[in-house]
C-alpha cells in the first residue's frame, strides 16, 4: 500500500503527540510541572488531531466519491457563504464576550497584567476588522 505525504505527515505527528504524552506523563515533578503539562497539552493534542485526520484519510480512500462530493461540498458557493456568515456571527460574539471579560476578572479579583492582555486581544481583534474592512473596501 502507497502511502501519500499526508498519511507520512499525520503518523509523524501521531508517533510525536504520543511521544509528548508519555513524556509529559512521566517527568511530572514539583520542578517540572508546568512544562510537563504543556507536554501533556501539546501531545494529546497533536495525537487526537493526526489520529482524526488518519481515520478520514482511510475511509476516503475506500470511498473516492465522498471525498470528491466532501471537496465540491466545501468549494460550493453557497456553503462557502454559510461558513463566512457563521465566522462573522460568531465573532461579534466573541467581542461582547471579550468586553464583558475584563469586568468579570477585574471583579474577581485577577492580576492586573491578566486584565490587560485581555483587554489587548479586544483591540488586536478590533484593529484586525478594522485593517481588513479598509482593505476589502478598496478592492470591492
Amino acid at each position: 500500500m502507497k502511502m501519500n505525504k499526508t498519511v507520512w505527515l499525520f503518523t509523524i505527528l501521531l508517533l510525536l503527540g504520543g511521544t509528548l504524552t508519555v513524556v509529559g506523563l512521566l517527568v511530572i515533578d514539583e520542578s517540572t510541572e508546568k512544562l510537563a503539562g504543556i507536554c501533556v497539552g501539546i501531545g494529546s493534542g497533536l495525537f487526537s488531531m493526526s489520529a482524526a485526520n488518519l481515520i478520514v484519510q482511510g475511509y476516503y480512500r475506500k470511498h473516492p466519491k465522498l471525498k470528491k462530493q466532501a471537496v465540491i461540498d466545501f468549494r460550493d458557493e453557497r456553503n462557502t457563504a454559510i461558513r463566512m456568515k457563521a465566522k462573522a456571527k460568531a465573532f461579534d460574539i466573541m467581542f461582547v464576550v471579550m468586553i464583558t471579560l475584563p469586568f468579570l476578572l477585574i471583579f474577581a479579583g485577577i492580576s492586573l497584567w491578566v486584565v490587560l492582555t485581555t483587554i489587548g486581544l479586544y483591540l488586536f481583534g478590533y484593529f484586525t476588522q478594522l485593517f481588513y474592512m479598509i482593505k476589502y473596501s478598496k478592492q470591492m
